[in-house]
């Protein structure tokens, strides 16, 4: 990865939408097949491009492109072409959007129509080192080409090339997620090995595009060839500790020879063997693991049915959340029946003091008053106070129980 390409988080920018800028990304390790299919998700936005020398292209060459970027390197650091990538690339001839004109393999080319649309023309380009291409003249190539509309989609643009020995075909997603075919090229020699990656060159003149690569895949359709994931104890396996030679089986004909025949079904067979064999004890504990699990998710969905009950008669039962709301109800009746008598009485007392005449039937009237007043004061507080009680001896018995069901369910 190099020049203006920038890895973010999901995705790799190839080049932004500023002038002037090559994007380099470029895959360290070879692919040692030549029959395989690369998906590739391209994001296009911002322009369209006004410049006829832009573009971007996937690439499958023998070069380990990695390994030559030194030059590239020496190249910036020279006199008129020091800082200047345009002008260090054309020194050392990689004039095709980032690319040597003389390689050995094949890219497909993405380049503009220019400011009058959105589309792109796709072609396939190939080469067996034996001669310059020139970006002018040979892209994009006639007899392999096609246009897209790379900005036609909300949503990357995925692409699919699928090669084989003599055979390079690029097709496209649709917006109803069906696959059209854009170009093909036939009769070609594909090397049996190369590095796949990307270059592009964003033009001199704004405006530009941004180019993203938001996801890529490449899968092997040799039946020949081992994919590179292959994790080492799944090699320990097939080989049985080294005694079987599984490469061999892949790349081995054996005719109508009956006995290589033989033979090679008697290696397979041990393989599988072997594979059952060493897989046995593994299964065999996975399956006890599922079993205790089971056991426990068993023996959860009792407790938690036990403990739906239990909450369900604390609040439903005697003494329970429902008993004391019922309660707390009543209290508040019952005080609104004293309070409605407690002004009964002090109107009939407001009467009496109307009615009466002379200092000594007011003070009768004054002592029945004081004692009334007191004697509902003194209710009145007895009452509140024992809803406080109520309330509080209540609150600690609910709060009691969902202790007491929580340590026995939960812990």
């Amino acid at each position: 990865m190099n020049g203006a390409t920038v890895a973010t988080d999901d995705h790799v920018i190839l080049t932004p939408s500023i002038a002037q800028r090559y994007g380099i990304f470029m895959h360290t390790m070879p692919i040692d097949t030549n029959d395989f299919e690369i998906l590739f998700d391209v994001s296009v936005s911002d322009g369209p491009s006004g410049s006829r020398d832009s573009g971007f292209a996937l690439w499958f060459t023998t070069m380990n492109y990695t390994a030559e970027f030194s030059k590239v390197r020496d190249e910036l650091q020279k006199g008129d072409n020091k800082k200047d990538w345009k002008n260090a690339f054309k020194a050392i001839d990689y004039s095709l959007l980032g690319q040597k004109s003389r390689f050995d393999g094949f890219g497909v080319v993405f380049t503009p129509k220019g400011a009058s649309g959105d589309e792109h023309t796709v072609s396939i380009i190939t080469n067996r080192n034996d001669r310059a291409l020139s970006f002018d003249l040979d892209v994009p190539d006639r007899e392999s080409s096609a246009r897209v509309n790379l900005h036609g989609m909300d949503v990357p643009f995925r692409i699919g090339i699928r090669v084989r020995p003599d055979l390079i075909m690029v097709r496209y997603r649709d917006a109803n997620r069906h696959w059209q075919e854009l170009t093909a090229k036939k009769g070609v020699t594909v090397p049996s090995s190369g590095y796949i990656g990307f270059t592009s060159w964003s033009g001199d003149s704004l405006p530009t595009e941004k180019v993203s690569i938001v996801d890529m895949h490449v899968y092997n359709m040799d039946m020949r060839r081992p994919g590179e994931t292959l994790m080492q104890e799944v090699v320990d396996e097939l080989s049985d500790g080294g005694k079987i030679d599984w490469k061999e089986l892949l790349t081995t004909d054996i005719g109508e020879d009956t006995f290589q025949q033989t033979l090679t079904l008697q290696k397979i067979t041990d393989m599988l063997v072997n594979y059952i064999q060493t897989t046995q004890p593994e299964m065999a504990k996975m399956h006890s693991q599922l079993g205790k699990i089971t056991h426990h998710i068993v023996d959860l969905e009792s407790r938690m049915k036990q403990l739906r009950k239990e909450i369900k008669a604390t609040s439903e039962g005697s003494g329970g959340l429902s008993t004391l709301k019922n309660q707390m109800v009543g209290l508040r009746e019952m005080l609104t029946r004293e309070s409605g008598d407690h002004k009964d009485r002090v109107e009939k007392v407001r009467e009496q003091l109307t009615m009466a005449d002379g200092s000594e039937g007011r003070s009768m009237i004054g002592d029945d008053l004081e004692d009334s007043i007191s004697s509902s004061h003194s209710l009145a507080n007895k009452l509140f106070m024992l809803c406080i009680i109520v309330v509080v001896v209540g609150g600690l018995y609910v709060w009691r129980q969902l202790q007491v069901v929580e340590k026995k369910h939960l812990f």
